[in-house]
């Protein structure tokens, strides 16, 4: 165990502490008489898809070419690219992981399957805007990015990744990557990256990729899965999901700023905003005093603001998770995400502090009841379904690694946000978080929202999160969602005196 980790253990709560052997369990119960995930043999023309990637499929059927499912990764290079290298790897990793190279079919019965192609080879086009001037540069490539990332995939046919390199100057470039969800998530993303970066230093230095193979894609984990989740486990995940998400489910109804459409549109663009000036300082002591980790105490401050906004007392945010607590799949592309919910119930004079604890336990219960697929649980609960509305949850939370330029000899890797101007909920929330900065990006669709409205969403987040870092015993009702600069401006212009 490194010095660094021992660090972060030793501060750890007893309530963390007692999370994280929770986690350490499951994951041991979950491979128990079996150490490893044993590979499904290639022999077949097509293999039946995961719950995941079923899912992604449907949702392609009922909405072709939705860009929501397109998962956009930037990589700003900064020094001396050589585009021929970044090609050779870019290749090297479709040939190592089977997911870059899958379709998706209709079997002689009608049922959805996928195939595996045993070779693909995928060229890196290279557009030069080195010569426009600054501001056309910028301008076109933010608009080559968004054209490539936004841009529908046909799902029966290869490839389900495409790439564009804009070259900007002669020591910088931005790579545009987007790949379909359904052979790819989150985690896949850093894989992929690092990937790219060890691939082309080695090739670079000259020498031979020896990277280790790939223990276990999808399939092989969806096999593995199947027989792990037995009737009895099954069951019982599936009973207590039931139990949380009785009927009737609220809907989110955030206010708007237009008339919702009758059919649903997933017209998005993204605003981010970044808090510092001690904030994320304060904000991790405090979570330290509660016992609580960064994730509850974003989440309930999400929450908060979903209540102040709605004044809905029962409350439902989804999140995702990895779906790889096998070690085997680590190291894989593919889509394993899964999603869960969590139901909180709030009052006017409920604390955050009362709050926190509330989200820190139905967390905690959450992640014991993981494994069975987000399909199974909406097919259990049969959620009324609200016409423009997904079910059981209408916002999603997420908070993401921390994310870090990636140094090689002559060359800087760093990720790019690229706003792909699609989305699959009103409004969700990614947040990363440094020891000095705290990252935000309101995800939200731009057929129900105005541009200035998610800045006054997002600048509430931010006030709601200095207000319980000085004091989590405030009540919710109390908590100053305008902040006391913008209480002066109301005053010097004598806003109060008119809505007397």
């Amino acid at each position: 165990m490194n010095d660094k980790l021992k660090a972060k253990l030793a501060t750890l709560s007893p309530k963390q502490r007692e999370l994280l052997e929770k986690q350490l369990k499951r994951n041991k119960a979950a491979n128990e008489g079996s150490s490893t995930i044993p590979r499904v043999p290639r022999n077949q023309d097509a293999y039946e898809l995961s719950p995941t990637q079923a899912r992604m499929w449907w949702s392609d059927q009922l909405e072709p070419g939705n860009a929501a499912f397109i998962i956009p990764v930037g990589l700003r290079f900064r020094g001396k690219l050589q585009v021929h290298l970044l090609e050779q790897s870019l290749n090297t990793v479709i040939a190592r992981h089977e997911a870059l190279r899958t379709t998706f079919h209709l079997n002689e019965e009608g049922q959805p399957v996928q195939r595996l192609a045993p070779a693909l080879h995928l060229p890196v086009p290279l557009v030069d805007l080195s010569d426009l001037p600054q501001g056309e540069r910028q301008a076109e490539e933010q608009r080559l990015a968004v054209e490539v990332c936004s841009q529908p995939f046909q799902l029966d046919q290869l490839p389900l990744i495409r790439t564009k390199l804009l070259r900007l100057s002669a020591d910088e470039h931005l790579w545009a990557v987007a790949v379909h969800h359904s052979v790819f998530d989150g985690w896949s993303t850093g894989v992929f990256v690092q990937e790219v970066a060890t691939i082309y230093e080695t090739l670079k230095q000259g020498g031979a990729v020896n990277l280790p193979p790939v223990q276990a894609d999808v399939i092989d984990y969806d096999a593995w899965q199947r027989a792990y989740l037995t009737p009895e486990r099954v069951d019982k995940q599936v009973s207590y999901w039931q139990e949380k998400l009785k009927r009737p489910l609220p809907v989110l109804e955030l206010p708007i700023d237009t008339v919702r459409p009758a059919i649903r549109t997933f017209s998005g663009r993204h605003f981010n905003l970044f808090f510092s000036d001690g904030l994320p300082e304060r904000i991790q002591e405090m979570s330290r005093r509660e016992e609580v980790t960064l994730f509850v105490t974003m989440m309930a401050a999400y929450q908060t603001l979903l209540y102040r906004y709605t004044a809905l007392e029962d409350i439902l945010v989804g999140f995702p998770i990895s779906g790889r607590n096998a070690p085997e799949t680590h190291g894989s592309i593919g889509a394993f995400i899964n999603s869960l919910t969590l139901r909180s119930q709030l009052s006017a004079d409920m604390s955050f502090r009362d709050l926190l604890k509330q989200v820190r336990e139905r967390t905690m219960e959450a992640f014991e009841h993981q494994d069975v697929p987000f399909e199974r649980v909406i097919d259990a609960v049969q959620p009324e379904r609200v016409p423009g509305h997904p079910p059981i949850f209408q916002t999603m939370f997420n908070l993401n690694k921390t994310v870090v330029p990636i140094r090689l000899s002559d060359l800087e890797m760093e990720y790019e946000l690229i706003d792909h101007q699609a989305v699959k909920f009103d409004v969700s929330l990614s947040v990363r978080t440094s020891d000095t900065v705290i990252w935000c990006t309101f995800e939200y669709n731009s057929d129900l929202f105005e541009e200035e409205t998610i800045r006054l969403f997002a600048e509430q987040y931010g006030n709601i999160l200095r207000a319980v870092a000085e004091n989590p015993d405030l009540a919710l009702a109390e908590i100053d969602t305008i902040s006391a600069a913008e209480i002066d401006i109301v005053a010097a212009l004598g806003l109060f005196d008119a809505l007397e």
